[in-house]
């Protein structure tokens, strides 16, 4: 068995173990944490099932199912999805903490899933191939691999104060380039298909350094059960065309002149079919930023009602409790008389 083989099946075994011995922590701290601690519990939940999307990628990579590659590695970026759409599940359960409750977890997966496949499904609109399409799809969840295991860090960093899984998420996600070429683009036999197995035994055996550590914490009580992360709605800033300074219109201005200007010196002529291009890359990112537009407008709105119905029911509590402690001191004063 070659080393690319060895690689992926180390990671399977890890991902398997790491599964299995999460059902037995999964009711060990359902257990543990009940009350102003059951984020963590809900925080472990999503823990484990990105774990779970894990054991489905080195499934398919191991037994290469399916046949058709192309499938496959479709497949594959899929599972990365789900675990990293988790992965960001788990960031809002531990910095939120039981502000962040399930019907705040299933919006925000939605939303994510959302943004996600409309996202994906003007890549393949606008290239119109498949191959360009996927290798541009593979830097995409590139950077999202690397960026959510570095969240997940910096969760762990909030919440209990320490820099362990930081530090060892950050090693972990810039080991994720080497991860995705021996996946998606090395094949046994392949010249460098030697070198990318070898990473793929160091990628398993960070596997269970991320597990362990990630593991202890969740067995430990947070200093605070407060929310790190307070949300500010929706608020009154001026939108982007509003409130420009002459500074600013200057600046902006010059950008963009001397933009055009360099293009038109350096590309005189093929400015047109350039101009074409870069005209459907503008409206293609364009299409982009009105989707994540239109995800956070829809998220604040969704949290304004949210914090809006929380702060009735803070002020219908404070309200009952009110009433009790006048009930209380009638009920004192006839004693009294």
């Amino acid at each position: 068995m070659d080393e690319l083989k060895v690689g992926k099946l180390l990671n399977l075994v890890v991902c398997l173990m790491v599964v299995g011995g999460g059902l037995y922590f999964l009711q060990y701290l359902d257990q543990k944490w009940k009350g102003n601690h059951r984020f963590l519990y809900r925080a472990f939940t999503c823990w484990w099932i990105a774990w779970a999307a894990w054991v489905a990628l080195w499934t398919l990579q191991v037994f290469g199912i399916p046949a058709d590659e192309d499938r496959r590695d479709v497949l594959t970026l899929l599972c990365t999805d789900l675990n990293m759409i988790f992965n960001v599940l788990l960031y809002s359960f531990l910095t939120r903490a039981n502000e962040f409750q399930i019907k705040d977890a299933f919006h925000r997966a939605v939303s994510v899933t959302l943004a996600l496949f409309v996202s994906y499904g003007m890549l393949y609109a606008y290239f119109g191939k498949f191959v360009p399409a996927f290798e541009m799809q593979q830097k995409w969840e590139l950077c999202l691999g690397m960026v959510t295991t570095m969240l997940l860090g910096w969760a762990f960093s909030l919440r209990f104060n320490t820099r362990i899984v930081l530090a060892v998420g950050y090693v972990y996600g810039f080991m994720q380039p080497f991860a995705y070429e021996a996946t998606l683009n090395t094949k046994s036999g392949d010249e460098n298909q030697a070198t990318f197995g070898i990473f793929l035994v160091v990628l398993a055996f960070m596997k269970i350094v991320l597990a362990t550590v990630v593991t202890k914490y969740f067995l430990q009580e947070p200093k605070t059960t407060d929310n790190l992360v307070k949300d500010t709605g929706s608020g009154s800033q001026p939108g982007l065309l509003r409130g420009w300074t002459r500074q600013f219109a200057v600046q902006t201005f010059a950008l963009g002149a001397t933009f055009a200007l360099l293009l038109l010196m350096l590309l005189p002529q093929q400015l047109s079919a350039i101009t074409q291009k870069i005209s459907q890359v503008l409206l293609f990112c364009g299409a982009l930023v009105a989707v994540g537009k239109f995800w956070g407008h829809f998220s604040s709105k969704f949290n304004d009602k949210e914090n809006a119905n929380n702060k009735e029911n803070t002020n219908n509590k404070e309200n009952t409790n009110d009433k009790d402690d006048t009930k209380t001191d009638t009920k004192d004063d006839a004693k009294k008389e």
